[in-house]
């Protein structure tokens, strides 16, 4: 069973799982999408910006602004 945490209902539901699926939706159900553990950028923005000092923003407008997935254009706040 792997981890401590796990018990024998956690092992026999898991391997239940895929036949309750197949059952299911040979039933014409459907299973619910699990809900997004993430938040995306803009719910970020949403929730920190207006909170952010006014001193930082155009630091973050300014990394915003350019491809977030590359740490180049994510602007260095003097850490060496």
């Amino acid at each position: 069973m792997g981890e401590a945490h796990d018990t024998w209902q956690d092992a026999a539901r898991q391997k239940l799982k895929p036949w309750r699926d197949r059952l299911v939706h040979e039933l014409g159900g459907t299973m619910p999408e699990p809900a997004p553990r993430g938040i995306t950028f803009d719910q970020l923005v949403e929730l920190l910006y207006p909170a952010l000092p006014a001193e930082l923003r155009p630091d973050v407008d300014e990394a915003a602004a350019g491809d977030l997935a590359l740490v180049s254009t994510i602007p260095d706040a003097g850490h060496d």
